[in-house]
C-alpha cells in the first residue's frame, strides 16, 4: 500500500457518485486457463464456473444461461 505504483483506495459511495461505468482487467498469465467476456454478464454468458477445465467444457460454459 505504500507503492507509488498508482493504486488508489476508494469508497464506493465516492465511485458511485462520479463514475457510471466500470472496466476491469485480468491479464491471466500463460499457464492459467481463462475465459474472457467483453461488455456484461447476461443470460448468455453468466453459467457458473465451469466444472471441468477442459476447452470443450469451457466453450460450452460461455454458452450457459
Amino acid at each position: 500500500m505504500d507503492a507509488d505504483d498508482g493504486t488508489f483506495f476508494m469508497c464506493y459511495e465516492d465511485w458511485r457518485d462520479h463514475f457510471d461505468s466500470l472496466f476491469l482487467n485480468n491479464d491471466f498469465p500463460d499457464d492459467w486457463t481463462g475465459v474472457r467476456f467483453r461488455s456484461a454478464w447476461n443470460k448468455a454468458n453468466s453459467g457458473g464456473i465451469p466444472a471441468k477445465y477442459q476447452p470443450q467444457y469451457l466453450q460450452r460454459f460461455a454458452q450457459n444461461p
